[in-house]
């Protein structure tokens, strides 16, 4: 997470992880690596960059794709203004990159994060 624009805290981001096996469509979520990522009394100077891991169990030997949706809002460092978060990103194993993910294949992916979480 990065603060380029202005001093960023009362974070409540969540950080949802779902695997894809390779060489089918079988994709599966973690629910036990489900984070919040930052706390809600965090706060990040303009310009600072923080940053974290989590370990994250699959039952695929072959992990192809790693989704990685980051949901949730943040406010300026004051307390003012209120911005939303709602991304998809996919980690391509066989190609080493990352991707910004939109259209169709992010609502596939978060469909099947809200309906094993059950939030809305």
């Amino acid at each position: 997470m990065a603060s380029y624009d202005a001093g960023s805290s009362f974070f409540n981001i969540k950080i949802y992880y779902v695997t894809q096996d390779s060489g089918s469509t079988r994709i599966w979520y973690d629910n036990f690596a489900t984070r919040e990522f930052l706390s809600t009394s965090e706060r990040l100077a303009k310009g600072q960059i923080s940053s974290g891991y989590n370990i994250i169990k699959s039952p695929f030997k072959n992990i192809s794709t790693l989704y990685v949706w980051v949901k949730g809002a943040y406010r300026k460092i004051d307390g003012t203004g209120n911005f939303d978060v709602d991304n998809l990103y996919a980690y391509y194993f066989e190609l080493k990159s990352t991707r910004k993910i939109v259209g169709e294949t992010k609502k596939e992916v978060v469909s099947l994060i809200k309906k094993s979480t059950g939030i809305k």
